[in-house]
């Protein structure tokens, strides 16, 4: 490796940038050329590069780019699609179709079309093809796309896609439409031919995928299809190899639902991972271009930065036990001790700066796995908040009874805290934990703890209740964790090899256990054997739906009173239908009837009228088993009559109502689904059921005679 001069001042980032983008000269100056970088340059093995967030993918993605750019054996084509780019392309496939296989297939042959044109733009001027049949079929290949020859962004692929569906929006017709019109066989070929005569390879590569992507069909399906493409230039051997930088949750959503994940993408996936000795010689090769020293041994280019009590790799150690042993957490946590020791007017990192820095990055990397994990887990910082100033090891049974606990007698005060009863139990909850990272195993065999941040909770399963958790060192600053050992004491091992074979096991768990919830209301017999089934049902139903809005569900609150409802939550809301009811009909505390049959009687509104009291106020909510979603007319005579005679609005709801909103709440664009549909229903019930009409009389009028 080639070493510059040392930078021109020592203040600030000390090593560099934690984002690529923005390191530009420590990168030139000081990039470690590790395994990865070489697999990459020397090989054309891989066309996906996988990893966490901070693990080094776009460092890796400039290098690259850098070293085949300066090549003439290759056509180096590359980009990092906008934001706007991707949201436009996922709009675009959400009118294509309702299923993955549908969004898929027209964005596959769009990327295609896309990335052929890419090449074509390159290829169209070159001095060894000019004036030959083949630059003539590549002339013909450019006016056939017109104006979009000129974009040669990732736009144009959603550009294509909304020229195809303006001609025909029936879903099946789009990859069709395309594939004809851009004779995509044909262009294929000319381009092949054109980079055999040229006698170059044309290397295509993608970072920053996860700008606009969400956990979404479309999202997915906007990769998906890319993916695709890719794998179908390569294996038809036109010359093109494509090479794409994407996160591990957007890689592992891939794996879920792509059916071509086994031939196309598993064995073709280069995941990024790093050790301690990597890390280490990452942070000396830094610390030799901002110091200036001359020497190769790390230790001692470490050791001209650090204090006594963290010198030597043991003491480079002891920093990388605060991250989450990515190279940009360690880069942070040097950087901004590094800034607190120039207050203080010294110029060696000690213990004692570093563990000042530590609880800012503490925070900061709890608050960067909340976000990341949002979209797939909503209630991720309601778990995690459970763990404030709890002990950081504790017992897999003890855990687990925390959660059970939470999920049993949780105020649900927050929405995403619905995310407690769609993962039902707390094991579940502990599997969801494990597979992002947030806790971990101890090991005693080897005297280690095993982290997981694939995804996958499989490994559970291993471990008994007995078991001792961790919560990862990284985060017990921020959660101000009880612990008599300190966090050097804990040896982490991080165990992110995506396994595909357990691709079930890695899939949404959130969204999974939303489907069995709804799959679960048709198995519970409607009659008085299923009866407290359907009451469990229901308050799970009432968690998952009204968190946020609804407060303390609770079931049978006063078992043996005279007055024995069957669910009741506290009517919490600010806005929305919730506040509503309690404006209008005095309803703080929230009665919902529970039966489970089909046909409603009337000594069941006789029932709810005797319990809308006090701080039930005038409204309640009767859960039946019904068919149909209409009310009949001896129902709207009932509720005509307790409406008014006294008072009282009884919402009738079909059970099927509800589980039809807990299947969109694995949508999250259609997260107010329920609280619309209720809103209409309940106009309904207040315009047209509970309004008494004038009924027309004709009695005593005589038919008038016609005049002779």
């Amino acid at each position: 490796m080639v070493f510059v001069t040392q930078l021109s001042h020592r203040f600030g980032n000390l090593v560099g940038s934690a984002r690529a983008e923005t390191d530009q000269a420590m990168l030139s100056a000081a990039f470690v050329e590790t395994a990865d970088f070489h697999a990459l340059v020397e090989t054309r093995d891989f066309n996906f590069v996988v990893g966490r967030r901070g693990t080094g993918k776009s460092a890796l993605f400039q290098r690259v780019t850098t070293h085949f750019s300066k090549s003439k054996g290759y056509l180096c084509l590359f980009e990092r699609p906008q934001e706007f780019q991707s949201l436009q392309m996922q709009t675009a496939l959400a009118r294509v179709g309702a299923s993955y296989p549908q969004m898929r297939a027209a964005s596959r042959i769009a990327w295609k079309a896309h990335l052929l044109y890419w090449v074509l733009g390159e290829l169209v001027d070159h001095y060894k093809i000019s004036g030959t049949d083949i630059a003539v079929g590549l002339g013909r290949h450019m006016e056939r796309i017109g104006s979009l020859m000129r974009d040669t962004s990732a736009g144009r692929a959603s550009k294509i896609l909304l020229a195809a569906l303006s001609d025909d929006p029936s879903p099946g017709a789009v990859p069709a439409i395309i594939a004809e019109r851009y004779q995509i066989s044909r262009l294929q070929e000319d381009v092949a031919a054109g980079l055999g005569e040229i006698n170059k390879t044309a290397l295509v590569y993608y970072d920053g995928l996860d700008e606009g992507w969400t956990p979404s069909l479309e999202g997915t399906a906007v990769l998906g299809g890319l993916s695709a493409a890719v794998s179908d230039l390569d294996e038809a051997e036109t010359g093109i190899h494509g090479t794409l930088f994407v996160r591990d949750n957007m890689f592992r959503a891939l794996a879920h639902l792509d059916q071509d994940y086994s031939r196309h993408i598993e064995g073709n996936a280069l995941r990024l991972h790093w050790d301690e000795g990597a890390l280490f010689q990452l942070v000396a090769a830094r610390l030799r271009v901002a110091l200036g020293v001359d020497s190769e041994n790390p230790e001692k280019v470490w050791n001209e930065l650090a204090d006594e009590d963290i010198r030597d790799r043991q003491g480079f150690e002891k920093c990388l036990k605060l991250t989450l042993y990515r190279p940009r957490d360690i880069l942070v946590l040097i950087n901004r001790a590094y800034v607190g020791v120039q207050r203080a007017g010294d110029t060696r990192l000690s213990q004692r700066a570093i563990d000042a820095a530590a609880t800012d990055i503490s925070n900061d990397r709890l608050d960067d796995l909340i976000k990341e994990y949002d979209r797939v887990l909503p209630g991720v910082r309601s778990f995690v908040k459970l763990f404030e100033t709890a002990p950081a090891f504790d017992t897999m049974e003890s855990v687990i009874s925390r959660l059970d606990t939470e999920i049993g007698f949780g105020a649900y005060e927050d929405e995403a805290d619905s995310d407690f009863a769609a993962l039902g139990s707390g094991k579940q909850v502990l599997h969801a934990l494990y597979g992002i990272g947030f806790l971990g195993f101890e090991d005693t065999s080897r005297d280690k703890v095993v982290f997981c941040h694939d995804g996958s909770g499989a490994e559970v399963q291993n471990f008994t209740p007995s078991h001792r958790m961790v919560v990862h060192p990284c985060y017990w600053k921020a959660l101000e964790l009880a612990t008599d050992a300190a966090f050097t004491d804990v040896v982490v091992e991080i165990n992110d090899e995506f396994d595909a074979s357990k691709k079930d096991e890695v899939s949404d768990s959130r969204v999974r256990r939303l489907g069995q919830v709804v799959s679960e209301l048709p198995k519970v017999v409607v009659g008085a054997e299923g009866a407290g089934d359907f009451e469990e049902w229901v308050l799970r139903a009432v968690r998952l739906l009204f968190a946020g809005k609804l407060s303390n569900p609770e079931l049978h609150p006063c078992p043996d009173g005279i007055q024995r409802r069957d669910v009741v939550a506290t009517n919490i809301a600010e806005s929305g239908l919730w506040q509503r009811i309690h404006a209008d009909w005095g309803s703080r505390q929230v009665v919902f009837e529970v039966k489970n049959y089909e046909d409603l009687k009337m000594e069941d509104f006789r029932q709810v009228l005797s319990y809308t009291t006090g701080e039930y106020g005038r409204f309640g909510v009767i859960v039946h088993r019904g068919k149909s979603e209409a009310v009949s007319e001896k129902l709207r005579g009932w509720l005509q009559v307790l409406y008014h005679e006294h008072q009282r609005v009884i919402l009738t709801v079909p059970a099927a109502v509800l589980s039809r909103a807990i299947s969109k709440l694995r949508n999250a664009d259609r997260l107010d689904y329920i609280e619309d549909q209720l809103s209409k229903r309940l106009d309904t019930f207040v315009r047209s059921y509970l309004s008494l009409k004038h009924q027309r009389s004709y009695r005593g009028r005589r038919k008038r005679r016609k005049k002779k």
